[in-house]
């Protein structure tokens, strides 16, 4: 794959071709090897989001109102960001902003490829409070682009924006580190960690071939069919059950990494001084 074209190229326009131009594989990985835990822990949603397709009569708490009403209004697409509203709603009832974590909705972030600057949208973030990325969701918006390639580029970006934050502090680039995603499709979520090394990142930036294959792990919520799951989406019973238990599995995985961080930047401004 060493003399496919590298050039530079807006995210919206990355496709497979540059994940193999750039030595990028992306893999299936079980539980275990996603999540570093043996099986999903079960959903903490209530059971009126759980046990209903729709929303049931009578009165409801106001999250589980609100989740029926982001749900539909997602599977329809009615609006531009309705998919973004959804997954904004889902980060905040699981608590993926508590603890250091902080959620926030677009961003623009730019990345060296080819000797030019590229811009990234990220659409929803989860930062720490050293204005970290810890975790980027991507809307699959339209249907003749490779949502897979573009949030492995904006991981990259974001890793890239991430070590240019420790510069600006003082300190060392980071060799490597995990970058957690989502790519959602209405309300289908697909889960990705992607490693990230500033090996990579100078090859890009030069539109060189890495001989270091980056690897990014995949994880599709194990549904009951999952050929059907990008449009069946969180609808189904037992698809919503599976996607909540990946949701909460992925923020203990957000957890350690922010935990991670922390403490790399503790014992390196620890070793400046």
């Amino acid at each position: 794959m060493a003399d496919l074209e590298r050039s530079a190229k807006p995210v919206s326009q990355w496709t497979n071709n540059e994940l193999l131009a750039f030595n990028i594989r992306v893999e299936d990985a079980g539980v275990e090897a996603f999540f570093n835990i043996p099986q999903l822990p079960p959903p903490t949603a209530s059971t009126a989001i759980l046990d209903n397709l729709d929303e049931p009569p009578g009165p409801l708490l106001n999250n589980d109102r609100l989740f029926f009403a982001y749900k539909c209004s997602a599977e329809r697409a009615e609006r531009r960001l309705s998919c973004i509203d959804l997954s904004r709603f889902l980060l905040d009832l699981l608590d993926y902003n508590s603890g250091y974590r902080l959620l926030s909705v677009w961003a623009k972030l730019s990345l060296l490829m080819g000797g030019r600057r590229i811009n990234a949208n990220i659409d929803l973030f989860v930062i720490n409070e050293l204005d970290e990325y810890l975790l980027i969701i991507h809307e699959d918006k339209h249907s003749n682009q490779d949502p897979e390639a573009q949030v492995i580029a904006k991981a990259i970006t974001a890793f890239d924006h991430n070590n240019s934050k420790r510069v600006e502090s003082g300190l060392q680039r980071l060799p490597a580190k995990d970058i957690c995603a989502i790519a959602m499709k209405r309300t289908a979520p697909i889960f990705y960690r992607i490693h990230v090394t500033t090996a990579l990142v100078d090859a890009l930036a030069a539109s060189n071939y890495p001989q270091e294959e980056t690897m990014v792990l995949r994880f599709i919520p194990p549904v009951p069919n999952q050929q059907l799951y990008s449009t069946e989406g969180m609808h189904p019973l037992a698809n919503r059950r599976s996607v909540f238990q990946c949701l909460e599995a992925f923020k203990a995985v957000i957890v350690c990494l922010l935990c991670s961080n922390l403490k790399k930047a503790a014992s390196d401004i620890f070793l400046k001084e």
